[in-house]
C-alpha cells in the first residue's frame, strides 16, 4: 500500500542553473552555455510573496459588529537570493545582468556589473540531503523553480573576514516551457533516472520532492544542454 515519505531536509548539496529564453524555454544557443552545476553556495533563501485576503467588516447602527469576514489569501511568487562563497563568474552571468571578463587566452576570469534592466531568465534546481536516511535507497531533496527572472548583484563587503557575494531579488514566474525538463532527475518504476513524470503546470512556481537520483556532477565551466 502506498505511503507518504517525510522530507527532513539537511544541508544543501548542489545547485544547477539553466539558461532560459524570454518565454521560459531552456536555451542552448549562446556559445553552448546552457547550464552550470555548483556546490559553491552558502545559503539559498526563498521568500513567499502573498497578497493578503481582503477584510470585510461592518458594524450596525448601535456600534455592534454585524459582519466580520476575511477573503482568501493569494500566493503570488517566490523571491530569492543566493549567497556564494566560491564565485563562478559564468554562474553569476546566468543569474544577473553582467558582462563576463576574459583574459588573453579566452578564459573567464570575472565579470562587470552593468546598469539597466535585468532581463535574464533561468531555471533553478537545488538538491539537499535528507536526515535519518538509510541505504540502499538513499533519498535526496529535490527543489525546482522552473522559471526565474531578474536577478541582481547584492552588496559587496571586503574586510578582515571571509567575503561572500550574493545574487538577489530574483523572482519566479508561472507557466513557462520547462515541461518535464531536459534532465533525468527522478527514478522510473525500476529506479532508473528519467525526467519528471508530470510536466510543470501553467500555474506552478515550485516543485519540491524526494528523489533517489544522485545530484549531478559539478561542472568546471558552462555546459551545453543534453541533447
Amino acid at each position: 500500500m502506498p505511503s507518504t515519505k517525510r522530507m527532513k531536509v539537511l544541508r544543501g548539496k548542489r545547485i544547477r542553473v539553466t539558461r532560459l529564453d524570454e518565454c521560459g524555454t531552456p536555451e542552448d544557443s549562446y556559445d553552448s552555455c546552457g547550464f552550470i552545476v555548483s556546490k559553491g553556495f552558502v545559503t539559498v533563501n526563498l521568500t513567499a510573496e502573498v497578497e493578503e485576503g481582503q477584510d470585510y467588516t461592518q458594524v450596525n447602527a448601535d456600534g455592534d459588529l454585524c459582519i466580520s469576514e476575511k477573503g482568501e489569501h493569494n500566493f503570488l511568487r517566490w523571491t530569492g537570493s543566493l549567497e556564494l562563497c566560491d564565485v563562478d563568474p559564468e554562474l553569476v552571468g546566468l543569474m544577473a545582468k553582467v558582462a563576463l571578463e576574459y583574459d588573453e587566452d579566452g578564459n573567464v576570469v570575472g565579470y562587470r556589473s552593468m546598469r539597466g534592466r535585468s532581463d535574464v531568465n533561468f531555471a533553478f534546481e537545488l538538491w539537499s540531503g535528507i536526515s535519518d536516511d538509510s541505504c540502499p535507497d538513499k533519498n535526496y531533496g529535490y527543489f525546482l523553480l522552473p522559471w526565474v527572472t531578474s536577478g541582481t548583484l547584492g552588496d559587496i563587503e571586503i574586510g578582515n573576514d571571509v567575503a561572500t557575494f550574493t545574487v538577489e531579488n530574483w523572482f519566479t514566474r508561472a507557466a513557462g516551457n520547462w515541461n518535464v525538463g531536459p534532465y533525468d532527475v527522478v527514478p522510473d518504476n525500476v529506479g532508473e533516472p528519467t525526467k519528471l513524470a508530470v510536466p510543470v503546470q501553467e500555474d506552478e512556481h515550485h516543485i519540491q520532492r524526494l528523489t533517489t537520483i544522485k545530484p549531478p556532477e559539478i561542472t568546471t565551466s558552462c555546459q551545453p544542454l543534453p541533447s
